[in-house]
Formats: C-alpha cells, structure tokens, sequence
C-alpha cells in the first residue's frame, strides 16, 4: 500500500516538474498595446472635448462608449499574455498593428485645423447637403450663423469667436427643430435661398374680391385665365397666415397679395 503511494507521489512530481513555464507574448502584448493606444485617444477626446470637432451630437456617444470598451479589452489582453508557449510576432501582423496605431498619432500629434479635412466639424450639429462651419472658417473670413453655431462645440472655437466679438454676422439660410431633433441641435434645412424666377401659385384672400380696386381684380382674373404659353392658369394658395403665405412664396416662387380695401372708393383702406 505503501509503495503504491509513493509511485503516485511521484508520478505527480514529474507532471509538475515538466510543465513548461508561462512567459509573455509578444502578440498579445502588442495587441494590448494597440488597443490601449486607441483608448487612451478616446479618452484625451473626452476629456479635452475634441470629440466634438469629429462627431455630431447624433453619435458623441461613440467617444466614452469606445473609451470604455476599448480600455476593458486592452486590460484583459495584456492580463491574459502569460501563455505556456509564446510564439513571435509575424512580419505582416506587426506592420497591421503598426498601422492601427498610425491614426493614433495623427490625431494626437497634428492640430484639429490640419484635419479639418478628415473630420466631422464640417456640420457639427447641424446637418444639410454642402452646408456647415469649421473651426478655420470662423477663425477668418466672413461669419455666418453656422459658423458661429459650429464653433461653440468646442474650446478653441469659442476662443477663434471671442477674438472676433462684435463682427458682423450673415445670416444666409433657414434654420429649424423638429420634435425629435436632440437638444442643441439644429437644422439647416435651406441656404442661400433664391426666390425662383417664376412660380406657380398666387395668395390671396379671395373673400375680399369685390373690395378689391378693379385693377387688382382684373390682374387676378388674368393669373385665373389659362394660357400653357404663359404658364397660366395659376393656382390659388392661401392660408391666412401671412408667415406661412410668405414662407411658401420665399421658396417656392408666386405671388402674395394683400391689397387694400376699396369698398368705399372715396375712402380706400390700405392694409
């Protein structure tokens, strides 16, 4: 019984005593490295506010998300790099890991300015098709209202506006909400609008016809005429909200009429 226990025992001891010692790999710790790179960016983005210079307000939450994710997996790489067997690094996998790490050091390294060209602050928090502002643009040249609205996302924006305090301000554009528009977020739904030449719509309220001056009668009566070589007949549109008739004929082209009261000839009422 004896001798049984001790070939046990010492069964056991080889086992042991041959095992292999744990030593760090060299791909798993680069990768942790890599990984840890790219949270450490996502991180001076947070804390610096820079994040708003490459995301709009819709997808911020990348930033402390990615952070955090990112920050986790380098953790668990870089603790899980103890294997039996480490194997070496191979020529193409170090030139992919190098390269990860390239943007890393673009961003760190180079002020936003020289990426202005690669980053979102183009339209930060506003959006339209070729519209939006840039740290540069408000910095110099002439200010428009989505240049200032842009540059207040971020420090360097606030201070390129300060310096220029009391400049005069374009406002080219029409600039809205809607309901499920985020907060500090707007939208530049038209920029640089240009009534069209020709429209094909008329305001007016009709219910005053025969208050009308016979003159104004007589040109209504004309756009009512159908005639496809003058584009005519036009089509009455009226709500009787003046913002809303004007709003429609800024962007739509046509007219809006509102004449004056001619019941009393004698006495007319100009509106």
């Amino acid at each position: 019984m004896k001798d049984s226990v001790a070939v046990r025992r010492t069964a056991r001891a080889r086992s042991h005593g041959g095992a292999s010692p744990r030593a760090w790999s060299p791909g798993r710790v680069a990768g942790g490295l890599v990984l840890a790179a790219w949270a450490a960016l996502f991180w001076f983005l947070l804390l610096t506010g820079r994040d708003a210079l490459y995301l709009s307000t819709r997808t911020s939450w990348v930033v402390p998300v990615g952070a955090v994710l990112l920050t986790a997996a380098a953790a668990g790489l870089i603790v899980s790099a103890r294997v039996r067997s480490p194997g070496r690094i191979a020529t193409r996998e170090a030139w992919v890991m190098g390269l990860m790490v390239v943007p890393v050091v673009m961003v760190l390294a180079l002020p936003p300015a020289t990426l202005g060209s690669f980053s979102a602050s183009k339209r930060p928090g506003f959006s339209s098709a070729g519209f939006g502002g840039s740290l540069s643009e408000a910095g110099s040249g002439p200010l428009t209202l989505v240049d200032v609205a842009a540059a207040q996302y971020s420090k360097p924006g606030e201070q390129a506006l300060a310096r220029r305090a009391g400049e005069q301000i374009d406002f080219i554009g029409i600039v809205t909400r809607y309901a499920d528009t985020p907060a500090g977020e707007f939208l530049l739904t038209h920029g640089d609008i240009r009534i069209p030449r020709r429209g094909k719509v008329y305001g007016i309220n009709e219910g005053n016809y025969y208050a009308w001056h016979p003159g104004q009668r007589a040109f209504v009566d004309h756009l009512r005429t159908p005639d496809k070589a003058a584009g005519r007949p036009y089509s009455l549109r009226y709500s009787g909200a003046m913002v809303a008739d004007v709003h429609r004929t800024l962007l739509d082209g046509g007219l809006f009429m509102y004449p004056s009261d001619f019941s009393e000839p004698a006495k007319p009422k100009p509106k």
